[in-house]
């Protein structure tokens, strides 16, 4: 029984990540589908930096994550504003934004695409 459990918890989706015991991976698939203004190359970008901003590593961006990220790249905002901001695209209410809300929270700005892909690697070069 054990065994058929942490079996079937090995691989859950959640949030547009599927995780394994090993790592976590979006589905970019689903996101693709979600999220049509995005590229498959823009989204592992983003994904990349929301790795770098999650210095938690528990797939979750906290409003302290996204202050530091923020101050890093010379944009200061108040924690919150960002607790703000989360609020408004935190689906699951948790407090953070993990990463199908975070994409979903791009996607709301004005020039998603060429915006974000140049923040994401902005943020990895600083982080």
């Amino acid at each position: 029984m054990l065994k058929k459990l942490k079996k079937s918890l090995n691989k859950i989706e959640r949030s547009g990540l599927i995780f394994t015991a090993e790592t976590a991976q979006p589905n970019y698939q689903s996101l693709l589908r979600k999220y049509p203004k995005f590229s498959k190359t823009e989204l592992e970008n983003l994904f990349e930096a929301f790795c770098q901003i999650d210095t938690t590593n528990d797939y979750r961006l906290s409003p302290d994550e996204i202050v530091a990220c923020l101050k890093k790249i010379g944009r200061g905002m108040s924690r919150r504003l960002v607790s703000e901001q989360i609020r408004k695209f935190d689906a699951r209410q948790s407090g953070a934004l993990e990463f199908e809300e975070f994409v979903n929270f791009l996607s709301k700005q004005s020039g998603a695409g060429a915006l974000t892909h140049h923040h994401a690697s902005k943020v990895c070069s600083v982080m």
